[in-house]
C-alpha cells in the first residue's frame, strides 16, 4: 500500500518533457493514455459499488436488519421469505436501472475511443484508434475532424502555418478561432520524410484545467522556441477550413484540458430521500421505545402473573426456571419479537411503491407530446427515475447561453442610415406591423437561409442610387476581417464572429458582394460594377478600442471606414454630426428596446499627404521596443477623429422559440436564473435583455476586474450601492451593515417590490407624522400594509431588482475562499446573474457554491460538452439535444429538444410529482401507523406476549391487496389543478420550494393521526364486543372475531381517508377505491369459508368468522360510529381551512373573488408602466471576435481561398409588402398596381425594374359597369365596379388560391377551397390580415369616402360575418357580453367554476331571489357600458380606415341599422319605421294571431307531414326487404345502441346489385302509388326521391334499369386505360403514336354522340312525367350538364345557377296562385281597415301590402 501510495505521489508532476517520434522514451514516463471513461461502474465494481450506494439508504439497511432477525426462529413469527423477496426486488430494480444508465455511458465512451485518426509511424501513415494514441505521437488532422487529444501544432495546409478551429464543445461558441504553428516548423508541410525525422523535444507545464493558458518550449536543431496557447489545439475542438494539420500529442485522455474540466458522475439523491433517511432513523428509535415499553411490561407481567400460569402458558425450555431471571430472559425475547411484529411502521412496500410511482411519473414525461420537438424528432426523455419530485422544488437554474437560450444564428435585422430608419414595416396609417406573419418577406436571389427582410423602402433607395445607402453597404462590404471561400460555385464566408458574417452576408444580399481579398486589396461587386480597393491598413479590433477600421484607396481617393460600439464612435464624430447623431441615438434606443445588438458606422476622406505622415508614425509605433501596443493605439486614435456618421446596424441573435415567455414564467414561480456562458459580457448582456432575464428597470452591475484586490473592492462597492438603493426605495434601515443581506429577513417579496415601496407622496406631505419605522432592520407591519395599499406614484423611479454580470477572470478570484461568500451574497440578492467567459470547471464551481451554502435545489441545463460538469454537479441536470452533440444529453437526468420545454417540465410534471409523492408519503405513514399501533394496544390485553391481533394472512396482504391500489392511484394520478392552470399560474410552484407539502411537521401530524386512528379503532371495537353476545348466546369477544372486526374497520377507514386526500376523482379511481374495499370482504368470505379447511385439511381457527361477524348489527353500528368519529373531523377541518384559510392551491381551485383582484392588480400595473419614465438602455456593440485577424491579413499570412467571379445579384420580389411610412411622416405604398407589380424583378446591378406584365391603368372611382358576383353587391351608383372587383380579389380564399396558383398548383378551385378550410386557424388568420391590409391600402389609394365605405358595406363585401368575427378575435377585439341577464349569469358562473371542472356549485337562475337577480341585471348593464368603452378605445387604436367597419361590426356605428339600396321603404327614416311597427301591438288579439298562408318560392315550399313521412319510410327498399325477406326468428330485439333503421340499412347494403334492384323497383312502385294518393307533393315539387332511395348507388341502379345510358369516359386517356385492361395491352398512353391517339379520340367522340342521343330519348320519352324529370335532374349530379350539351338548350341559368326546368315549374305554380294570393291579401287588408285603425297604422298596413305584392310579382 505504501508503494502504491508513493506511485500516486510521483504522478503529481510539475512539468513534462517529451521527445517527438520516440515512443520508447515517452512510454517509460508512464503518462496517461488517450482512452477516456465517463462511466461509474465496470463488471467487477458494479455489484459491490451499487449495493454500497443502495444501502446508504437507511431503509434498505433497516430491512436487511429485519431479515437477519427473521432468520432466528425463536423470536420470529413470520417467514423470512416475506422480507427477502421484496428486498431483492427493490435492490434488483434499482440496480437494473443504474446498469442501464451506465451502459449508455459505456457505449458513448466506446464510440469516442474507437474513432480513428492517422499517425506518423516510420515513413508511413498508420490509422489508429483514439484509445491507442500516446503522448509524443505525431498525428494528422483533416478538415472537419474532431481533435484527438491536446496537440502542439507542427505544420498545416496553410503556407503560414495557420489553422481554424471551432470550440463549441469547450466554450459553446461556434465562431472560428485561429491557431498557428511555429514559423520554423510550418515549413515541414506534409513531407512524410521530414515529419518522421522530426526529433524536437518539448518541455511544458503539467496537466491542468486552464483552457486559456499553455506555457512551454520546443528545442529543435539546437535552438529553443517558446510555445504558447496559440500553438496548441485542444481535444474537443474541431478543425475547420484547413485541409490538414500535423501535431505532437502533449496531453492525452484524462490529462487533456477538456477532461480536466469534466467531473465524475455523482450519485444523486432527492431531498425527500434524505429526509426519509432521517425519518426512518426516527421511526426506528420510536420502534425501539415501543419495544422497550413492551419489554418492561412483559418482564413485570411474567414475573408477577405469567410465572404462575406456566401450566397454561409454558415458557420455552431454554429459559431459566427462576421467576426473576426467567422473566427477564422472556422479556428480552419479547423485545426482538415486537421488533418483527411492529416493523410494519415502515414496510418495504413503501419503497416498492415509491419506485413504481417514480417510474410512472418518468413515463408521463416521456409520453408528453407537448414536449416533443418535431423539427429534430426529439421527444422528452427522463433518463433517471429517482429525481422526479425535485423538479417541483427548484429554486436556482444555471443555464448555458449558446445553443440553450439561443440558436446561435445572427441575422441582419434593422438599420439606420443618415437618420433614416429601415426595417420597421408599417401600415398605411403609420402603425408598425410587429407580427412577421402578417408581413411579406421580400425574396432575394442570393441570401442566407435565415435572412428575412420586409421593408421595401431600403430596396427602393438602393434602386434609386441613393448615395448614403450606397456608402453604408460599401462600408459593410469592406470593413471586416472575413475570409471568402468558394465551395460548389458559391461564396462561403468564414468569419471570426457570427456578427461579422451576418453583416457581410447582408451586404451581399443587397447587392454589395465581398468577393475576394489579398494581402493588399479587396474586391467588391457593387450593384452596377465590380471594384477593387487597395487595402492600406486594418486598424484591428480589441476589447479596449471596441471598434475596427480599414483604410482603403480607390482611384486616388483614400477613405477610412470605421465600425464599432456607439459610445466609441460617438466620441470621434465631427461636430457637424450632432443632429444626425441625435436621430441615430433614438434609433439605437429603439433597437436596444427590441434586444438587438448594435454597431455604429462612420467614415472620413483622408488627404494623401496627411495619410503618409500618419503611416510613418504607425511604422515607428510598430517597431518600438517599449510599450508597443500603447503607442499603436495612440496612433490609431489620431487618425480616427472627425468622422462622419453613416448610420447603425442592428443584429438579432435569434433566441429559441418561447425562451422569453419561459424565463418570465419561471421567474414568476420564484426561480432564480443564472446564465453561465463562454461569451463576452456584451453578448451575454444583449441576450439577457432579449430573453427578459434582464430588464431596463433592473439595477445592473458589472464586475470585470482581473486581480483579486480589484474584485474585492468591486464586490464591496456593489454591496454598498445595493444597501443605499434598498434604504432609498423601501422603509428599511439596515443598522448592521456587516450582516448578510436577505430579502426574506426584511419581509420583502422579490416578485412584488411595488407592494413594499415607500409611499413618496405621504412622506413628502407628512414628514412630521410619518417616519420610517425600524425594528432590528424590519419595517413595521402598519407601514408595510399601508404601502401595499397606497396607489403608486406615476413619477417615481421604477425598480425590478438587481442584476449582476461578472467575467470569467473576475470569477476566478470571486470563487476563492476569501471572496466566495461575498459573491454568493450579492448573487442571491439579484434576480439574475450572468457569468461570462467562464470555463466548464468554473460552471461546476458556481453550482457547487450555491448548493453547499444555500442548501437549495438547483438545476443545470446545457447542450454541449462544456456543460457536462455543470449538469453533473447540480441536483438536476437537463440536456438539450442541440447542435453541439449529445454529450450533455448523455450526462443529464432529463433531456428534450428546446429550452422552452423546461417550463412544462418544472411547472407541470415537477409540481405534480412533488405533490403526488408528498401526499403519498404522508398518507402511507398514516395508514401504517394506524395498522401497526393496534398490535401495541393489543399487547396490554395479551400479557405483552407479542401475540398478533390480526390474522397472519391479513398481516401479509394488508399492504399488498387492501391498501396499496388507492394509495398508488393517489401517488400517480392525483392533480390539484390542470396542466394549463399550472402553466398559467406559476405562483403555485412555490409550495414545493418551501417544502410545504411534506416536511417533519407534516410527518409528525401523519404519525399522530395514525396513532389516534389506531387507538379509536381498537378501543371502540373492544368496547363494542367486550360485553356483547351473538343471537345464539355466545360471546363475540373471541380473538378471531375481534381481530377481523378491527381489520375490516381499518381497511374501510384508511381507504375512505385516502378518498378525502384525493383531488382528482376519475372512473379509474372509483373502481380502485370501492374495488379494494369489496375485495377485502370477498377475500375473507372465501378464506374463512369451511370449504378452505376441507380442501387443505387443516383446522383453521378463522373458519366462519367473517360470516358470524358481518351478520351482526353490532359490527355495522361499530363501523358507522368509527367512520363518523374519524372522518367527520377531517372533513370539517378541510372545509374550514378551504373556506376561511385557503392556500394558493385552494384559491386556484375555487377561483372566486380572487379573479377580480388579479385583474384589478394587472390593470394597475399596466397604468403604472404607462406613466413610468423609461431609462435609456443601449444594446452593446455586436462584436464577439478576438483581436488578431487584422495583422494576419495585412501580413499576408491569412489569404482568401476564393477566386474572383462575376455573378448576378438580383432581388426577386414575388410578394408585395404592405404600405410603409417614411421617416418624415409621408405615407407611401410599397407596392400598388401603379408602382411595382407582384411579378416585377428588381436588379440592383442595373438599378431598374423588369416587368413581365404591363402596368394596370387606374380607372375612375365611379363607374356604371355592372359586376357579376355570387354575393349581393353594393349599388354601382356609389362605388365603381373596378374597386369592387379589387376588393373581391382580396378575399382570403382568393388570396390563398392565387398564391397556390403562383406556386404551380394545378388543383381545381374546389379542392383548393377545401384545403383552405383545412388550414390551421393561425394560418387562416394570416390570410385574413392580408385581406384587410390590402383592403385598407385600396381605400386609401382610391380615396373612398368613409360614408360610402360604410353605406356600401364594403367590409361585408370583403369578409363574411364569420370571417370578420375571426379577424377581430385574432387582433384581440373586446368580447361582447350576453344580451340578457340569464346568459350573462350563466357565463359568470362558468367563469367562476372554470378552475374546477369536477365541482359545479352553480345555482340555476330560477333559484335566485329577486334581489339577487337585480344584482346580476345591474352587473350586465355595467358590463355593457364597459364593453362600449372598450369598443371605443379599441377602435381608436385601429387604423383610421378600419374604425367605421369595426364599429358597424360591433353595432356601435350610428347608421348601422339603416339599409342602403336594399330596404323596400326608401323614403322613411329607420327609427320612424320601427316605431310604427311597434304601434301594431295595439291591434286586437284575434287579428294579431291571423296567419297568412302562401307558398314560398324555394326548393321545399311545403314540408311533408309526419304521417306522410311514416308512410314514405315504409316504401323504402331496405324496409320492404326487412319486412318481406327476413324471417321473424332472424329479427333481433333493438336497443338504443342498435336502432332498427340502422340495422335494416346495414343488411340491405350487403345485397348484390341484382337483388337490390328487385327491392328498389318494388319501392318505386309503392312510391308512385303513394304519390297518386298525395297530389300536392307533385304539384309543389317536393323532392322525395332522395328520402326514398337514400343511396346514390340505388338511384343509379333504378334509372339504369329503365334505360339510363352508361356515361362514357371524360377524355381519351381514361377511355384508353379502360380499353387497355380488356385487350391486355402493356403500353401507356404516352407510348401510343399520334395516329393511335387520334383513333381512340374518334371512337370516344362516337360513343359520346350515341350517349347524348340515348340520354335525350331517355329523358323526353322514357321518364314518365315532368315530376320524374325534376327528381332525375335533382338527384343525378351529371344529368343537367349532359342534357344541356345534348340539346344545346339553356337548361341552367348562368347567373343564378338554378335548373331552368325546376324554375319553370315554380313559376308555373306561382302564376296559377298569384291572383288568388293577391285577393287573399286584399281581404286581409280590408279586414284590418274595418277594425278602426289609426291613420298611421293604416299607412303602415298599406305599406306592408305593397311590399308583399311586390315580392309575389
Amino acid at each position: 500500500m505504501v508503494k502504491l501510495f508513493k506511485k500516486k505521489e510521483k504522478a503529481e508532476e510539475e512539468s513534462r518533457k517529451i521527445k517527438a517520434n520516440d515512443p520508447c522514451s515517452n512510454a517509460a514516463k508512464q503518462y496517461a493514455g488517450n482512452e477516456i471513461s465517463t462511466s461509474k461502474y465496470n463488471l467487477i465494481t458494479f455489484l459491490p459499488k451499487n449495493l454500497f450506494e443502495q444501502f446508504r439508504r437507511l431503509a434498505n439497511a433497516y430491512f436487511l436488519f429485519l431479515l437477519c432477525l427473521q432468520l432466528i426462529p425463536q423470536i420470529s413469527s413470520l417467514a423470512p421469505i416475506t422480507t427477502i423477496l421484496p428486498l431483492v426486488f427493490v435492490l434488483a430494480l434499482t440496480a437494473i436501472k443504474d446498469a442501464s444508465d451506465d451502459i449508455a455511458r459505456h457505449r458513448s465512451d466506446r464510440e469516442v475511443n474507437n474513432r480513428e485518426t492517422k499517425t506518423v509511424v516510420g515513413k508511413e501513415f498508420v490509422t489508429r484508434k483514439w484509445k491507442d494514441i500516446k503522448v509524443g505521437d505525431m498525428i494528422q488532422l483533416t478538415n472537419n475532424e474532431f481533435v484527438t487529444a491536446d496537440i502542439v501544432l507542427i505544420s498545416t495546409s496553410d503556407d503560414n502555418g495557420l489553422c481554424f478551429i471551432e470550440t463549441a464543445e469547450l466554450d459553446g461558441e461556434t465562431n472560428l478561432k485561429v491557431r498557428q504553428a511555429l514559423e520554423e516548423t510550418c515549413k515541414i508541410g506534409e513531407d512524410i520524410g521530414q515529419l518522421s525525422n522530426f526529433d524536437g523535444e518539448i518541455e511544458y507545464e503539467a496537466p491542468n484545467n486552464n483552457l486559456g493558458r499553455f506555457e512551454g518550449n520546443l528545442t529543435w536543431k539546437g535552438k529553443t522556441y517558446p510555445l504558447k496557447n496559440d500553438n496548441i489545439v485542444l481535444r474537443g475542438t474541431r478543425l475547420r477550413n484547413t485541409q490538414w494539420a500535423f501535431g505532437i500529442v502533449c496531453y492525452a485522455g484524462p490529462d487533456t484540458k477538456l477532461m480536466k474540466n469534466s467531473g465524475k458522475a455523482p450519485f444523486k439523491r432527492t431531498q425527500i430521500d434524505r429526509l426519509l433517511n432521517r425519518i426512518i432513523l426516527g421511526i426506528f428509535f420510536f420502534l425501539l421505545i415501543m419495544c422497550a415499553i413492551m419489554t418492561i411490561c412483559s418482564g413485570l407481567w411474567e414475573s408477577f402473573v405469567g410465572y404462575d400460569f406456566r401450566m397454561y402458558l409454558p415458557w420455552e425450555g431454554f429459559l431459566s426456571k427462576d421467576r426473576r431471571i426467567g422473566a427477564i430472559q422472556k422479556s428480552l425475547l419479547v423485545f426482538l419479537s415486537y421488533i418483527i411484529i411492529l416493523n410494519t411502521v415502515v414496510p418495504i412496500s413503501l419503497y416498492v411503491s415509491v419506485e413504481f410511482i417514480r417510474l410512472l411519473q418518468s413515463k408521463f414525461i416521456d409520453w408528453d407530446i407537448q414536449m416533443y420537438y418535431k423539427p429534430n424528432n426529439v421527444p422528452a426523455q427522463a433518463r433517471t427515475t429517482t429525481l422526479n419530485e425535485e423538479l417541483g422544488q427548484i429554486e436556482y437554474i444555471f443555464s448555458d447561453k449558446t445553443g440553450t437560450l439561443t440558436q446561435n444564428i445572427m441575422t441582419f435585422n434593422k438599420c439606420s442610415i443618415r437618420g433614416k430608419l429601415y426595417g420597421y414595416v408599417t401600415d398605411g396609417n403609420g402603425n408598425e406591423i410587429q407580427d412577421p406573419d402578417k408581413t411579406k418577406a421580400i425574396e432575394f436571389e442570393e441570401k442566407d437561409e435565415d435572412f428575412q427582410w420586409y421593408d421595401q423602402k431600403l430596396i427602393d433607395a438602393i434602386k434609386n442610387g441613393d448615395e448614403d445607402e450606397h456608402n453604408f453597404f460599401t462600408l459593410l462590404a469592406l470593413c471586416h476581417t472575413v475570409m471568402p471561400e468558394e465551395k460548389d460555385g458559391k461564396i462561403i464566408y468564414q468569419a471570426q464572429s457570427p456578427d461579422e458574417n451576418a453583416l457581410v452576408s447582408a451586404a451581399r444580399t443587397f447587392g454589395f458582394v465581398f468577393d475576394n481579398r489579398t494581402q493588399s486589396s479587396i474586391t467588391v461587386r457593387l450593384p452596377d460594377k465590380e471594384e477593387t480597393y487597395d487595402l492600406l491598413n486594418i486598424l484591428d479590433f480589441n476589447n479596449d478600442r471596441k471598434r475596427m477600421s480599414v483604410i482603403v484607396k480607390k482611384d486616388g481617393k483614400i477613405v477610412l471606414y470605421c465600425k464599432g460600439a456607439d459610445s466609441k464612435v460617438k466620441e470621434r464624430l465631427d461636430s457637424s454630426e450632432k443632429e444626425i447623431m441625435a436621430q441615430t441615438d433614438e434609433h439605437l434606443n429603439k433597437f436596444a428596446t427590441d434586444g438587438l445588438r448594435t454597431l455604429c458606422l462612420a467614415w472620413k476622406d483622408l488627404d494623401e499627404g496627411e495619410y503618409k505622415k500618419w503611416a510613418e508614425k504607425l511604422d515607428k509605433a510598430n517597431t518600438s521596443m517599449e510599450n508597443r501596443d500603447e503607442k499603436v493605439s495612440e496612433v490609431y486614435e489620431e487618425i480616427e477623429q472627425n468622422l462622419k456618421l453613416l448610420g447603425a446596424t442592428a443584429i438579432e441573435d435569434k433566441l429559441q422559440d418561447g425562451v422569453p415567455q419561459c424565463i418570465e414564467h419561471l421567474a414568476r414561480a420564484g426561480i432564480k436564473i443564472w446564465v453561465l456562458t463562454g461569451d463576452k459580457v456584451e453578448t451575454a448582456y444583449n441576450i439577457g435583455l432579449s430573453c427578459r432575464l434582464l430588464t431596463n428597470d433592473m439595477e445592473i452591475n458589472v464586475i470585470d476586474d482581473e486581480d483579486e484586490k480589484g474584485v474585492a473592492a468591486k464586490l464591496d462597492q456593489v454591496r454598498n450601492e445595493m444597501i443605499e438603493k434598498i434604504e432609498g426605495l423601501f422603509d428599511i434601515k439596515i443598522q448592521d451593515r456587516k450582516k448578510r443581506l436577505d430579502w426574506k429577513e426584511w419581509g420583502i417579496d422579490v416578485m412584488k417590490f411595488d407592494q413594499h415601496r415607500k409611499n413618496t407622496t405621504n412622506n413628502n406631505n407628512n414628514n412630521n407624522t410619518e417616519q420610517t419605522k425600524v425594528t432590528n432592520g424590519h419595517p413595521s407591519s402598519t407601514t408595510a400594509a399601508t404601502t401595499a395599499n397606497e396607489p403608486t406614484s406615476p413619477d417615481r423611479e421604477s425598480f425590478e431588482g438587481f442584476g449582476l454580470l461578472i467575467t470569467g477572470q473576475a470569477l476566478v478570484h470571486a470563487l476563492s475562499d476569501k471572496l466566495k461568500m461575498k459573491f454568493l451574497e450579492l448573487g442571491t440578492m439579484c434576480k439574475a446573474v450572468v457569468c461570462c467567459r467562464v470555463t466548464p470547471l468554473q460552471k461546476a464551481q458556481v453550482v457547487e457554491l450555491v448548493m453547499e451554502n444555500e442548501k437549495k435545489i438547483t438545476l443545470a441545463i446545457g447542450d454541449g460538452a462544456n456543460d457536462v460538469s455543470m449538469i453533473q454537479k447540480a441536483h438536476i441536470g437537463v440536456g438539450i439535444s442541440g447542435q453541439e452533440g449529445r454529450q450533455a444529453v448523455l450526462a443529464s437526468d432529463f433531456s428534450f429538444g428546446q429550452f422552452c420545454f423546461l417550463e412544462r417540465l418544472l411547472l407541470v410534471h415537477g409540481r405534480w410529482s412533488y405533490l403526488r409523492i408528498s401526499k403519498f408519503l404522508r398518507y402511507f405513514f398514516y395508514k401504517n401507523f394506524a395498522f401497526t399501533l393496534c398490535h401495541f394496544w393489543f399487547g396490554f390485553f395479551s400479557g405483552f406476549s407479542a401475540q398478533t391481533l390480526y390474522d397472519p394472512f391479513f398481516v401479509a396482504t394488508y399492504n399488498v391487496f387492501f391498501s396499496s391500489l388507492p394509495v398508488l392511484a393517489l401517488g400517480v394520478f392525483d392533480q390539484d389543478v390542470t396542466s394549463e392552470q399550472s402553466m398559467n399560474k406559476p405562483h403555485l410552484y412555490t409550495p414545493g420550494q418551501n417544502n410545504e407539502f411534506f416536511n417533519k411537521k407534516i410527518f409528525a401530524e401523519s404519525v399522530i393521526h395514525g396513532i389516534l386512528t389506531s387507538c379509536i379503532i381498537f378501543f371502540v371495537s373492544y368496547l363494542s364486543v367486550s360485553n356483547s353476545s351473538r343471537p345464539s348466546g355466545m360471546s363475540q369477544a373471541d380473538l378471531q372475531s375481534f381481530g377481523f372486526m378491527v381489520a375490516t374497520i381499518m381497511v374501510v377507514i384508511v381507504n375512505l381517508q385516502n378518498a378525502l386526500e384525493m383531488w382528482n376523482w376519475t372512473g379509474l379511481y372509483h373502481f380502485v377505491l370501492w374495488g379494494t374495499i369489496a375485495v377485502h370482504f370477498l377475500f375473507h368470505f372465501a378464506l374463512y369459508s369451511p370449504l378452505v379447511s376441507t380442501i387443505f385439511k387443516t383446522n383453521y381457527a378463522y373458519v366462519g368468522v367473517a360470516q358470524n361477524v358481518l351478520t351482526t348489527g353490532n359490527f355495522w353500528f361499530t363501523l358507522f360510529i368509527t367512520c363518523a368519529v374519524l372522518l367527520l373531523p377531517v372533513f370539517c377541518r378541510e372545509f374550514f381551512r378551504m373556506r376561511f384559510m385557503p392556500n394558493k392551491t385552494d384559491r386556484a381551485r375555487l377561483n372566486q373573488r380572487f379573479r377580480m383582484e388579479e385583474k384589478a392588480a394587472f390593470v394597475a400595473h399596466i397604468k403604472q408602466k404607462m406613466h413610468q419614465p423609461k431609462r435609456v438602455v443601449r444594446s452593446g456593440y455586436a462584436f464577439s471576435q478576438q483581436e488578431g485577424w487584422g495583422p494576419l491579413i495585412t501580413s499576408g499570412r491569412m489569404q482568401s481561398k476564393a477566386t474572383s467571379r462575376v455573378r448576378p445579384s438580383n432581388i426577386t420580389n414575388t410578394m408585395s409588402p404592405p404600405s410603409t411610412t417614411t421617416d418624415n411622416g409621408s405615407s407611401h405604398t410599397a407596392n400598388t398596381p401603379s408602382t411595382l407589380h407582384p411579378t416585377e424583378v428588381f436588379d440592383p446591378i442595373q438599378s431598374k425594374k423588369i416587368s413581365s406584365v404591363s402596368s394596370m391603368e387606374t380607372e375612375p372611382l365611379l363607374s356604371s359597369t355592372q359586376n357579376k358576383g355570387s354575393r349581393p353587391k353594393p349599388s354601382s351608383d356609389l362605388i365603381s365596379d373596378r374597386i369592387l372587383a379589387d376588393i373581391k380579389s382580396y378575399r382570403p380564399l382568393r388570396l390563398y388560391i392565387t398564391k397556390q396558383k403562383k406556386k404551380g398548383s394545378t388543383e381545381n378551385p374546389f379542392t383548393l377551397r377545401v384545403r383552405y378550410c383545412q388550414l390551421p386557424q393561425d394560418k387562416q388568420d394570416r390570410y385574413l390580415q392580408k385581406a384587410v391590409d390590402k383592403y385598407i391600402e385600396l381605400l386609401d389609394e382610391k380615396d373612398v369616402d368613409e360614408q360610402v365605405q360604410v353605406e356600401c358595406k364594403l367590409f361585408d363585401y370583403l369578409l363574411m360575418k364569420g370571417e370578420q368575427r375571426k379577424y377581430f378575435q385574432s387582433i384581440n377585439a373586446p368580447v361582447k357580453p350576453p344580451g340578457t341577464a340569464v346568459p350573462f349569469y350563466t357565463q359568470i358562473i362558468k367563469e367562476e367554476n372554470d378552475d374546477d371542472d369536477d365541482c359545479d356549485n352553480s345555482i340555476p337562475w330560477n333559484a335566485l331571489n329577486k334581489d339577487e337577480r337585480k344584482v346580476f341585471k345591474r352587473k350586465r348593464k355595467e358590463a355593457k357600458l364597459e364593453y362600449a368603452a372598450q369598443v371605443k378605445n379599441f377602435a381608436n387604436d385601429l387604423p383610421e380606415r378600419l374604425r367605421a367597419d369595426y364599429l358597424v361590426y360591433a353595432e356601435q356605428y350610428p347608421h348601422k341599422r339603416q339599409k342602403i339600396h336594399s330596404s323596400p321603404v326608401k323614403s322613411e327614416d329607420a327609427q320612424l319605421i320601427r316605431q310604427r311597427r311597434k304601434s301594431l301591438t295595439a291591434l286586437p288579439e284575434s287579428l294579431q294571431t291571423t296567419e297568412v298562408s302562401s307558398p314560398l318560392i324555394d326548393d321545399i315550399p311545403v314540408k311533408l307531414t309526419r304521417n306522410e313521412l311514416e308512410l314514405l319510410h315504409k316504401c323504402m327498399p331496405h324496409a320492404i326487404y326487412y319486412e318481406t325477406a327476413v324471417s321473424d326468428d332472424d329479427k333481433p330485439t333493438f336497443t338504443r345502441t342498435m336502432t332498427k333503421n340502422s340495422y335494416m340499412k346495414s343488411i340491405f347494403a350487403q345485397l348484390n346489385d341484382e337483388e337490390r334492384l328487385k327491392y328498389v323497383t318494388k319501392s318505386i312502385e309503392q312510391w308512385n302509388e303513394f304519390l297518386d294518393e298525395h297530389p300536392p307533393i307533385v304539384e309543389y315539387l317536393i323532392p322525395t326521391l332522395h328520402l326514398l332511395l337514400t343511396r346514390q348507388e340505388d338511384m343509379l341502379i333504378y334509372f339504369s334499369s329503365i334505360g339510363l345510358p352508361v356515361r362514357p369516359p371524360i377524355n381519351s386517356y381514361l377511355y384508353y386505360n379502360h380499353e387497355k385492361e380488356e385487350i391486355g395491352s402493356q403500353q401507356t398512353w404516352s407510348d401510343l403514336s399520334a395516329d393511335q391517339k387520334t383513333e381512340y379520340t374518334q371512337q370516344l367522340n362516337a360513343m359520346k354522340h350515341d350517349y347524348y342521343e340515348k340520354l335525350v330519348d331517355f329523358i323526353d320519352n322514357i321518364l314518365p312525367s315532368d315530376y320524374m324529370r325534376y327528381e332525375f335532374f335533382r338527384n343525378i349530379k351529371y344529368a343537367v350538364k349532359d342534357y344541356e350539351l345534348a340539346t344545346k338548350s339553356e337548361i341552367v341559368d348562368k347567373q343564378t345557377g338554378q335548373i331552368q326546368l325546376h324554375a319553370y315549374y315554380l313559376r308555373k305554380i306561382h302564376m296559377q296562385n298569384q291572383q288568388e294570393q293577391q285577393e287573399q291579401i286584399t281581404q286581409i287588408k280590408e279586414k284590418l281597415f274595418a277594425t278602426g285603425l289609426t291613420d298611421e297604422q293604416k299607412d303602415l298596413v298599406e305599406e306592408l301590402t305593397q311590399v308583399y305584392c311586390r315580392y309575389l310579382t
